[in-house]
């Protein structure tokens, strides 16, 4: 999502600067190669300094730019991109921090821009964290879900009249590298398997994903295989999915940390399982038949946006998915021609969306 909305907005804006917070997705290498400046982090926890960041002399910014860090005072918008990290299951820290960056942005007059994502439930989280959520996310210049389960979630909370827009995912109709599946040595005679360490915990919920998820990927691998494809895994997520992926047995692992030759690779395969959001998208908007497992309600409305509702398996039944492995597969001409269908008219919705973000984006005052 990164690199898309990037190369996206520099396209149009190509003075503007980005910056994004450290973490385990977005390691120091990676941001540096694309090129993205440091977030100084002035919050841990309960603990927020942001607020003490606005108003400081120019010079002070500008000797931080030099060794690529920004701190939120010198941010003239913000693009939230977190995928899905407001809801019951991250609890309500995330939910207090972003209400906290909403009101900082109202007060100095900066664009807080969500762009599409999955948000909620809603349903176990303190009523007072919420309430200020809903008002603050109200002032928000942008606000876009990609499912209308979020949509729903956000309109609960919200005071009543704010606008809440579906969107798909934005990665939809950004081209992957073709050459990473030639030299990855991935065609159509592949089948791709992307695991996920979340269906190890999250997507655990009473459903015995803990203990059936390796078994099931094992199963589909080996259907794959009598259906005369070559299984082999790609490690989306680079350290947190590693030895998951390791673990599978499938020869050797495909590691790529450039996530235009990542989506490459996928577009080159001829049918991929896939546990993770974008290597779902990938495979989808590139007409690549796919099967997911899911551990989040995003999964299910990504497929129904592509007309491939079965394709989702919601328990670790091993006969289930292979039935539905070897339906996808006896169908394929058919499946492929659907999902680039699907994918031009999602690709329109996804361009609609950039006329409106570039427009308030061109009238930020970035510093």
């Amino acid at each position: 999502m990164i690199r898309a909305v990037a190369d996206r907005v520099h396209a149009a804006l190509p003075e503007t600067t980005f910056a994004m917070g450290p973490g385990p997705w977005a390691p120091k290498a990676d941001r540096q190669r694309a090129g993205l400046r440091l977030k100084f982090p002035l919050r841990k926890r309960h603990l927020d300094l942001n607020r003490w960041s606005y108003g400081w002399p120019k010079g002070v910014y500008e000797a931080l730019a030099a060794q690529d860090l920004v701190v939120e005072g010198a941010v003239g918008a913000v693009l939230d991109l977190s995928g899905y990290a407001y809801g019951d299951r991250w609890g309500a820290l995330p939910l207090k921090a972003v209400t906290s960056r909403l009101d900082r942005a109202r007060r100095y007059g900066r664009p807080y821009l969500f762009l599409p994502q999955a948000f909620g439930p809603f349903e176990r989280l303190p009523l007072g964290a919420l309430r200020s959520f809903g008002g603050a996310l109200s002032s928000a210049a942008y606000v876009a879900v990609r499912d209308a389960e979020s949509g729903a979630a956000l309109a609960a909370v919200c005071p009543s009249g704010t606008r809440i827009l579906r969107v798909p995912d934005l990665t939809i109709g950004h081209p992957g590298d073709p050459s990473a599946g030639i030299e990855s040595g991935v065609d159509r005679g592949t089948a791709l398997i992307i695991p996920n360490v979340r269906m190890l915990d999250s997507g655990s919920d009473g459903l015995g994903w803990a203990e059936g998820y390796i078994p099931l990927l094992r199963g589909l691998a080996s259907a794959a295989r009598n259906a005369g494809l070559v299984p082999r895994v790609l490690n989306h997520s680079g350290r947190e999915d590693r030895a998951l992926a390791e673990s599978l047995g499938l020869s050797s692992v495909i590691e790529e940390s450039d996530p235009v030759r990542t989506k490459g690779i996928i577009g080159a395969a001829g049918l991929v399982i896939s546990s993770r959001y974008h290597g779902c998208v990938s495979a989808l908007s590139q007409g690549v038949p796919c099967l997911a497992t899911s551990w989040s309600h995003k999964y299910q409305a990504l497929f129904d946006d592509f007309g491939q509702r079965a394709a989702v398996l919601l328990a670790p039944d091993s006969a289930v998915a292979i039935d539905r492995l070897n339906d996808v597969l006896a169908r394929r001409s058919e499946v492929e021609r659907q999902l680039k269908q699907e994918s031009a008219v999602q690709a329109l919705k996804v361009e609609a969306m950039w006329k409106e973000v570039l427009a308030i984006l061109g009238r930020a005052a970035f510093r």
